[in-house]
């Protein structure tokens, strides 16, 4: 009995932290980006976050899904990805294939990358912890020297 209970409760707590991610982006080649809105915190202008980044079908390495650390700056539009886990699961579900620090460089980002309408999504946060961004995000395929990720996004008022 005791370890029927013990699973019940692994389930559940493994269950609730897959349904906090919340999409933010779709990409054309069907790349999705979701954003943990409970992880988000705010110092003044800084902010952290856990970005998901999940893959239709398996990279040549073999993860289908990159779960990242990250921090940024809404004011000086930047993002740092600081730590990452590589998993072979989609929505970053079961152990990591790798995890460990990848510290970058700070990047500026311009308006209409992935990781400016990552900055868009944080930063239109209320204290209330609800979007005021009320902009849906699609991606058309661009060529990969042009933008970020090979992408562009378009905007669109929902």
């Amino acid at each position: 009995m005791k370890k029927l209970t013990v699973l019940i409760l692994t389930l559940l707590i493994s269950y609730s932290s897959y349904g906090k991610w919340q999409e933010i982006i779709k990409t054309t080649k069907d790349i999705v980006y979701y954003i943990n809105p409970d992880s988000i915190t705010r110092f003044d202008d800084s902010f952290t976050i856990k970005v998901l980044k999940d893959f239709p079908k398996p990279q040549p390495y073999g993860y289908r899904s990159i779960v990242t650390s990250t921090r940024g700056n809404c004011k000086a539009y930047t993002l740092r990805y600081e730590k990452a886990s590589y998993h072979q699961s989609p929505m970053g579900r079961h152990a990591p294939l790798w995890k460990g620090s990848v510290i970058k460089a700070t990047k500026e980002l311009k308006k209409g990358s992935i990781g400016g309408a990552i900055i868009d999504y944080v930063c239109n946060f209320d204290k209330k912890g609800k979007n005021q961004n009320k902009k849906q995000y699609i991606y058309l395929q661009m060529p990969m020297h042009q933008v970020q990720d090979g992408y562009v996004i378009k905007v669109i008022q929902k």
